[in-house]
C-alpha cells in the first residue's frame, strides 16, 4: 500500500514562493541581529512600508531605498555600567542589538520621491510608484 499524503504538507509547499524571501533573511540574520517586523500597504498612488523599532532612537536608524527594495538597519544601545557595586543583576534580558533588514518591494517605487517619518517607535515610509520609464537607482532617505 503507497503511503498517503498530506494535503497540509502540499499547501504549505505551494507557500513555499511566497515565503521564500523571509525564511531567507532569517537565516542571513548574524547572531544578536533582530528583524524588525514589516507592513507594507498598497495605496492608490504610493506604498506605505510600516516597520516597528521599539526604542530606537531615529538618528540610529540608516534608510535606503532602490526602485525594487528598502533597506532598513541600525542599532540599539543601552547604557550599561558594567562593574558598579551600588546593585547586582537579578534578571537581564535586555541587551544592545543591531538590527537589518532588506525587504523585496512588489513593485517599482521612485526612491528620489520616499519620504520617511518616525515616531514612539514606528517608521513609516511612503514609497511613490514608479511609471514604467523611469529608470533606478539607490537612494539614502533622511528620516524626519
Amino acid at each position: 500500500m503507497a503511503p498517503k499524503k498530506s494535503p497540509v504538507k502540499g499547501e504549505a509547499r505551494a507557500l513555499e514562493p511566497e515565503m521564500d524571501p523571509f525564511w531567507a533573511q532569517l537565516a542571513e540574520a548574524e547572531e544578536g541581529e533582530r528583524l524588525p517586523l514589516i507592513d507594507i500597504q498598497d495605496r492608490d498612488d504610493h506604498l506605505l512600508v510600516i516597520a516597528e523599532l521599539p526604542g530606537i532612537p531615529k538618528q540610529n536608524v540608516k534608510l535606503e531605498v532602490q526602485e525594487d527594495r528598502i533597506e532598513i538597519r541600525g542599532e540599539h544601545a543601552l547604557a550599561c555600567e558594567l562593574g558598579s557595586s551600588d546593585y547586582a543583576y537579578l534578571c537581564n534580558e535586555r541587551t544592545s542589538t543591531n538590527f537589518h533588514r532588506v525587504v523585496p518591494l512588489p513593485m517599482a517605487i521612485v526612491p528620489d520621491k520616499a519620504k520617511a517619518k518616525m515616531g514612539e517607535g514606528v517608521l513609516e515610509v511612503r514609497l511613490p510608484k514608479k511609471s514604467p520609464k523611469a529608470a533606478g537607482r539607490s537612494v539614502p532617505v533622511k528620516i524626519d
